[in-house]
């Protein structure tokens, strides 16, 4: 309910995907809300999955390789 709250999860959602435009897959939630702190570290498999062609394109890495790191 707070429009705030609502615009920041907006920018992330854009940011995402201006970041992958070709990712057509569903934006896990984790990847666009914070903890109550917004100092958590821990990622979804989900968030994981969602990021893994796009980190691997960005260090030059296959994919599989990414997806046994995860």
């Amino acid at each position: 309910a707070n429009p705030a709250l609502l615009d920041a999860v907006r920018t992330r959602i854009a940011a995402l995907q201006a970041a992958d435009p070709a990712n057509s897959n569903l934006i896990p939630v984790d990847l666009v809300t914070a903890s109550g702190s917004g100092l958590d570290p821990h990622i979804s498999p989900a968030a994981a999955e969602y990021q893994l062609a796009r980190v691997a394109r960005a260090r030059g890495m296959d994919e599989h390789r990414i997806r046994q790191l995860v």
